[in-house]
């Protein structure tokens, strides 16, 4: 009969159907990547590289100034804030910044200058010869007052500048946050590791090399310039120079202004390895000689020991360092979550700029982890249940295909009656107690 084939193909349809059903379902996730590769990403450079901070030094100046010269005393005095220089540090504890004594040191010479200036403009009258907003040294037109301008210059004879210094720290947070530091050790020698605290639990560390040396490669990281005015972050970031080290002594490109890169707060910046970010030395240039030296991460670790002061990672550096790894790995969406829990323990311009990123990713359907953002199950779970569904719909077609041939097999429920050579279906319309209805052309009362 034409209907028995057909029968035959319901079980197979039925099968396709399922199949294709659940391929077609199947979730996001299990779709094939997207075309564009994850970032490139450098976990330990970008680590140390939210660790960096800029540290203003500048010195609360005051100046005395004797005048006797008429034969009555004249003491003028005068105090004034003035900035000192700039310098790079790096986070390596708990809101502890490492950096060189250098730069910290109150250097006289540099800070009576504009004081003095102040001093002799605002209460001597002075009129300067560059302008009486001059911060270096010049000339007062009247002889009588240049000789005792002067003589502050040189903190001699009438003239005493006395100066307390005061330090505040920039962080490379999404806006840049200016912190006032206390000196927490008792450094003495220019190259000497000083310890600034600017407090935080959660704060970015870098990571302190074991070594004790400096390689003959490595990288200069930290700031060469202020933040904006407008306390956005803009394109404030810190500088990445290329470095060479034989012994002791810095150098770079002979293209590459390295002395003026560290006047402008490159000064106690650390040397990075190039293949981890790990710190293993900060950079120092001595006025004097103009030579850019490195000190070994040897002299942090033993500051921060005798300081008292353990060195281990906080939250921020777990979470950011999972972000990283996820992202690098096309995770993109566990990356975001992961990078702005690194946000909420400390506010990272550069997590927040790794956040973003994988953010977009995820939005634009790039690789996830496994059933993450698809709304269902991962593509294995898919694959197991298509292939039960095939594989029970093969012993459904197997058992009917024993059954047609007489196999001695059948399904449970009724057997069927042949009649000759036709099947005959049996009646399930009537209940088994029902009498059977009569022939009305065989019914004797008709």
């Amino acid at each position: 009969m034409a209907t028995a084939p057909a029968r035959r193909c319901i079980p197979v349809a039925l099968a396709v159907l399922a199949t294709a059903a659940a391929i077609g379902v199947a979730p996001p996730a299990a779709a094939a990547p997207a075309s564009d590769d994850p970032p490139a990403v450098d976990a330990g450079r970008d680590s140390t590289a939210a660790a960096l901070v800029r540290i203003e030094v500048r010195a609360q100046t005051t100046v005395v100034h004797v005048d006797h010269s008429t034969g009555a005393v004249d003491i003028r005095q005068g105090s004034y804030p003035v900035r000192q220089g700039q310098a790079t540090g790096v986070l390596s504890a708990e809101g502890v910044v490492a950096t060189l004594w250098r730069e910290l040191a109150v250097d006289l010479g540099r800070v009576a200058v504009p004081a003095a200036n102040r001093l002799f403009v605002e209460q001597l009258g002075a009129q300067l010869q560059d302008g009486n907003d001059s911060t270096v040294a010049t000339h007062a037109t009247d002889p009588a007052l240049d000789v005792h301008l002067q003589h502050c210059y040189q903190q001699a004879e009438d003239c005493t500048v006395v100066a307390e210094p005061q330090y505040d720290v920039v962080l490379l947070t999404t806006e840049p946050r200016r912190l006032p530091a206390q000196l927490v050790n008792s450094p003495s020698a220019p190259t000497d590791v000083a310890l600034l605290r600017v407090g935080g639990s959660a704060t970015p560390t870098a990571v302190l090399s074991d070594t004790g040396t400096v390689p003959a490669e490595a990288v200069l990281a930290g700031f060469d310039a202020d933040p904006p005015d407008d306390g956005s972050t803009g394109e404030w970031r810190p500088a990445f120079v290329p470095v060479q080290v034989d012994g002791s002594a810095v150098t770079a490109e002979a293209a590459e202004d390295l002395p003026g890169r560290m006047d402008r707060g490159l000064s106690g910046a650390p040397l990075l390895e190039p293949a981890t970010g790990e710190v293993t030395g900060l950079a120092d240039r001595d006025r004097g000689t103009g030579q850019v030296t490195a000190v070994s991460a040897a002299g942090i670790r033993a500051a921060l020991d005798q300081a008292g002061i353990p060195v281990e990672r906080s939250p921020f550096d777990l979470a950011f360092a999972r972000g990283l790894d996820l992202l690098g790995d096309g995770q993109y969406r566990e990356a975001a979550r992961e990078l702005e829990q690194a946000g909420e323990y400390f506010d990272s311009a550069i997590a927040e700029e790794h956040a973003q990123v994988a953010g977009a990713r995820a939005d634009s359907g790039g690789s996830t982890s496994a059933g993450e953002g698809s709304g269902g199950w991962p593509w294995w779970v898919w694959t197991l249940l298509v292939v039960a569904v095939v594989a029970l719909l093969s012993v459904l077609l197997w058992l009917r295909a024993r059954r047609g041939s007489g196999g001695g097999f059948s399904l449970p429920g009724r057997r069927p009656r042949y009649v000759g050579a036709h099947l005959a279906v049996p009646d399930r319309t009537a209940s088994s107690g029902s009498p059977p209805v009569p022939d009305r052309d065989g019914d004797p009362g008709r």
